[in-house]
């Protein structure tokens, strides 16, 4: 089971989890593998959650860039294999948090761009093409102190993906038969804290998470939209 900020993020179909996180917006992940309390609810294997920064009263960002280079790649010894793609792909992170009001109100911010292009090959026919990779992560996150016993805690994250001249379905022997495939998701958590006397304690929360996907061909005309693959096992 994966949470982020107490929101599960693994998907209803395959149990996979989702990537919805940025890695500069990260304050501690923890590891649960035995003894784990009943408020997670049903799982196999453990417990993977992970707490992104608040703000607090002093003003504080960060800003990175990765950088990376297919073409930094040594080619294998496989005879067909196509040229490397010399471009650069670049990954901004940036993070921002501080007070709204001193001692009781903060917020904090965090962005995250990915542009990624592969030159890839089929597998059968040894058809080069790019493969592209656009990817939009933004979280804005609310911590307040009503009083100093009450807190409350608010999160939302949104992703958007655009994936471009994918194999989806096995080995495909042209490139008519690349799909592409377009994921919005967006993450919601709320929660809450406090002491109501002295011998009792309430937390509550509520999370949502969406996910939209749209994949397929680019046209359904008969022929140009028709998959092509070879099935053969010689």
């Amino acid at each position: 089971l994966f949470l982020v900020n107490g929101v599960i993020v693994n998907e209803n179909l395959r149990g996979q989890p989702h990537e919805l996180f940025i890695e500069d917006a990260i304050k501690e992940t923890t590891v649960l593998t035995g003894g784990v309390s009943a408020e997670y609810g049903k799982f196999t294997g453990g417990v993977v959650s992970t707490l992104t920064k608040s703000g607090g009263n002093e003003f504080s960002g960060s800003l990175r860039d990765s950088i990376a280079n297919p073409s930094w790649t040594e080619k294998s010894d496989y005879a067909a294999q196509v040229d490397p793609l010399d471009e650069m792909n670049e990954t901004y992170e940036g993070t921002f948090g501080g007070r709204i009001i001193h001692d009781r109100l903060w917020f904090f911010t965090a962005g995250r761009m990915e542009d990624r292009q592969t030159r890839l090959q089929l597998r059968l026919t040894n058809i080069p093409y790019v493969e592209t990779r656009e990817n939009q992560r933004w979280e804005g996150k609310l911590t307040g102190q009503v009083t100093p016993a009450h807190n409350v805690i608010g999160s939302y994250l949104v992703s958007n993906n655009d994936h471009n001249n994918i194999v989806t379905f096995g080995p495909v022997v042209d490139l008519r038969s690349l799909t592409t495939r377009t994921q919005d998701k967006t993450l919601l958590g709320l929660s809450y804290n406090g002491v109501l006397t002295t011998n009792m304690l309430l937390e509550a929360q509520f999370s949502r998470m969406d996910d939209d996907l749209v994949r397929g061909a680019e046209t359904r005309d008969k022929i140009e939209g028709t998959l092509l693959r070879d099935r053969s096992t010689g």
